[in-house]
C-alpha cells in the first residue's frame, strides 16, 4: 500500500477504507487511496528492431490497467527522450508510441517506456540494434551439405544468411556461374529474407557436380560448397512374404473307385508344383486342380485305383521364399466274391409250381403222340411274331362264286365250331 509522494509507510491495520491519516492527538497528517495490487499499469512488450542508418523505427506498446491519471515517459539508456523532428511520442486510451526517424548509430541502445499512474509503475525495454550489424560482412548460419539423389529427381540446395546488409547471392556449377531465367525448367532459384535455395529438376548424370553459392555485400563475402552425387534408381524392393500355408494336406483313405480331395489355403499368391512318391504329378480327366476363392486350392483324385496310393506334396513358391506340405493316400483294394443265390420260399415254391405244369404238358403230349423238341426261346419268340404277322384272312361279302362252292362242300368256317358242345 503507497501514497502518491512515496515517503511515508501506511501500516495496513490502521486503514480501513481508506481516508485521512491522523495522529494520535488528532492532528491530520494526509490522505491515501486503497486499491488492489493488480489495478496498477502494466506495460506490454515491444518488439526488437534490427535497422540500416537511416530508415525510421516505430515502437508500440499496450498499457493494460491505465486510467485518466497515467503518464507514459520514453527513455533511451537514462536520458529521456522529448518530443520533436527526431522523436514522434504519442499516447492515447493505453496506446503509447514512439517513432525514431532517420536512425543513426548514435540511435543504438535499449530504449524503455515508463508508465506511471496514482497506484503504481511498470516498463517495458526493447533494444535498437544498428551500426554494430551494418558493419559485418554476410555470414552463412546454415551451409550447404553433400546431397545424393536419384536421377529423374529434383533435389534442393538451401542456405540462411545473415542479412544487414542484404547480400547478393550467386550460385555456382563446377565453378560455371548458374544465371537465373537463363533456364527455368532446369533450375529455379528462390530468395526469401535470408533464406536462398536453388532447386534442380528432373536430375541427368551431368548434373553430378559440384556447387557453391557466394554471398556478398560492401563489407565482405562469405561462400560454402557441396557435392552433389547422382545414381541411378534402384529396383523396388520385393515386399512379398514367403508363402504361408493356413490349411495344411491331410491324409486320406478310402475304396477303390471312389473320389478323393486333398485341400489346403496358403497365402503369399505362390506357384504350386504338386508330386507324388517326388515324381511330378500328371494331371488329367481322373486328376485335376481347382483354384477356389483368393488362397484356396484342391487336388480331385476321381475314380481311385491302388495305383493312386502313395504320398501326395505341394510346394508353394514366390519370389520371397517357399513351403511345402505333404499327406498320405491309402487306396483299399476291393475284392469280388462269387455267392450262390439262395432262393426264397415264395420262390421256390413258384418254380416246384411250374415244374410240376411242365411235367403234365409233357406227359400230355407223349400220350398225343405229338412229342416236339423244344424250341429255344428265342425260335420260341419267332414263331409267336411269325403268328401274330400271318394272321388267317376272315370271309367277306365280295367272295366269288367258286369260293361260295367251296364253302358248300366244306360247309360254313363256323359249322365245326357249332358240333362242339357249349359250355
Amino acid at each position: 500500500m503507497v501514497r502518491k509522494e512515496w515517503s511515508t509507510v501506511v501500516s495496513a491495520a490502521r486503514v480501513a477504507s481508506g481516508g485521512s491519516i491522523r495522529s494520535q492527538r488528532g492532528v491530520f497528517v494526509s490522505k491515501v487511496k486503497i486499491a488492489p495490487f493488480e489495478h496498477g499499469p502494466l506495460a506490454g512488450q515491444i518488439n526488437h528492431a534490427v535497422l540500416t542508418e537511416g530508415d525510421t523505427v516505430k515502437f508500440i506498446c499496450n498499457i493494460e490497467n491505465y486510467d485518466s491519471s497515467t503518464e507514459v515517459t520514453w527513455y533511451c539508456g537514462v536520458r529521456q527522450l522529448e518530443a520533436g523532428d527526431k522523436y514522434e511520442i504519442e499516447y492515447e486510451d493505453g496506446l503509447a508510441v514512439i517513432t525514431i526517424n532517420k536512425v543513426t548509430r548514435a540511435d543504438d541502445g535499449t530504449y524503455r517506456c515508463k508508465v506511471v499512474n496514482e497506484y503504481g509503475e511498470d516498463s517495458s525495454y526493447r533494444r535498437v540494434d544498428t551500426t554494430r550489424m551494418l558493419q559485418k560482412p554476410p555470414e552463412f548460419t546454415l551451409p550447404l551439405v553433400n546431397r545424393t539423389a536419384y536421377l529423374g529427381e529434383d533435389v534442393r540446395f538451401g542456405v540462411t544468411i545473415t542479412v544487414h546488409p542484404e547480400p547478393r547471392v550467386i550460385w555456382h556449377k563446377s565453378g560455371q556461374k548458374l544465371i537465373p531465367g537463363h533456364d527455368d525448367r532446369k533450375y529455379t532459384f528462390i530468395s526469401d529474407k535470408g533464406l536462398y535455395q536453388l532447386i534442380i529438376h528432373n536430375l541427368e548424370k551431368e548434373d553430378d557436380a559440384e556447387y557453391s553459392v557466394v554471398a556478398r555485400n560492401r563489407y565482405g563475402d562469405d561462400s560454402c560448397k557441396a557435392r552433389l552425387t547422382v545414381v541411378p534408381r534402384p529396383k523396388p524392393a520385393d515386399l512379398t512374404l514367403r508363402p504361408m500355408f493356413k490349411r495344411l494336406l491331410a491324409n486320406v483313405e478310402c475304396k477303390e473307385g471312389q473320389n478323393v480331395r486333398f485341400e489346403i489355403r496358403v497365402s503369399g499368391h505362390p506357384t504350386l508344383k504338386w508330386e507324388k512318391d517326388g515324381t511330378p504329378l500328371a494331371f488329367g480327366p481322373s486328376i485335376e486342380v481347382v483354384h477356389e476363392g483368393l488362397d484356396y486350392y484342391i487336388l480331385h483324385v476321381k475314380d481311385t485305383l491302388p495305383e493312386d496310393s502313395g504320398v501326395y506334396r505341394v510346394t508353394a513358391t514366390n519370389s520371397a521364399g517357399s513351403a511345402g506340405c505333404q499327406a498320405t493316400l491309402k487306396v483299399e483294394r476291393v475284392t469280388h466274391v462269387k455267392k450262390d443265390y439262395e432262393l426264397s420260399k415264395k420262390e421256390k415254391e413258384k418254380l416246384a409250381g411250374q415244374e410240376e405244369l411242365d411235367k403234365k404238358v409233357r406227359l400230355s403230349q407223349i400220350m398225343a403222340g405229338t412229342v416236339v423238341s423244344p424250341l429255344p426261346p428265342l425260335a420260341v419268340e419267332a414263331v409267336r411274331e411269325a403268328a401274330i404277322m400271318f394272321k388267317p384272312l376272315r370271309r367277306t361279302r365280295s367272295q366269288g362264286p367258286e369260293e361260295d362252292r367251296d364253302l358248300k362242300r366244306t360247309g360254313s368256317p363256323g359249322a365245326e365250331e357249332d358240333r362242339v358242345p357249349r359250355t
